[in-house]
């Protein structure tokens, strides 16, 4: 708009807001303005919800973990995040939080499968529950280290007899835990018969793991029958 045309619009806008009541005034802006008024504060309030997400702290992610292929009942999911909580070092709930992110990926869905191995490489996940064709999948991706990696000798002997094993270049070592029969494993439903543990963890991440072991073991929830 021109100033010329702007200027002739003011020029009538204020007699003809003169030659009115206030009713009539207030008519008149909403039924001219009120829509232009509604989307300027929708894009206020859109600017600043973003500019709050953005800038607002994030708290500190104690643990986190992925269940994939598979369903946790809602009361363990409660124990693997209330309960782990003071465990796991927490202090303020409105600063730390322990997370537990549902995944599902198959053959068929290499990209779903992929989305996860990035995630994993990247450290998001401590642990994660899968059943056998999530645990194959991402073994052939390399989303996890070895056990022996992770857990000391002491911790890796519990659960010896329940290792899910694999070779490369002559080398055989644990890569998963089979908890199939375990409260834990109880407490979840998925295809096929079996229900593994793995830690696709950074290294400088194992202390978190081990406090996350120690808190399973400590409520025997990887007690076999």
């Amino acid at each position: 708009m021109s100033e010329q045309h702007a200027d002739q619009g003011h020029r009538k806008f204020w007699p003809l807001m003169k030659s009115m009541t206030w009713k009539q005034r207030i008519q008149h802006i909403l039924y001219y303005y009120l829509k232009y008024a509604l989307l300027a504060a929708f894009l206020i309030y859109m600017g600043v919800d973003v500019l709050y997400d953005a800038f607002k702290p994030k708290p500190e992610v104690l643990l986190s973990g992925t269940v994939v292929n598979a369903h946790i009942s809602v009361e363990m999911e409660d124990r693997l995040r209330s309960g782990a909580f003071a465990y796991m070092g927490g202090t303020d709930p409105d600063k730390q939080v322990i997370t537990l992110v549902p995944n599902k990926i198959g053959y068929t869905d290499l990209y779903a499968g992929s989305g996860l191995q990035t995630k994993m490489l990247a450290g998001d996940y401590h642990y994660c529950l899968t059943d056998l064709t999530g645990l194959e999948m991402l073994i052939s991706m390399q989303a996890f280290p070895g056990l022996h990696e992770v857990l000391d000798e002491e911790r890796l002997a519990r659960w010896e007899g329940h290792f899910r094993y694999v070779q490369t270049e002559g080398e055989k070592f644990p890569i998963a835990i089979d908890i199939t029969g375990t409260p834990l494993a109880k407490a979840c439903t998925y295809e096929g018969d079996y229900l593994f543990l793995a830690f696709p963890v950074n290294m400088d991440e194992i202390p978190t793991v081990v406090a996350f072991m120690d808190y399973l073991t400590s409520q025997g929830l990887l007690e076999f029958p």
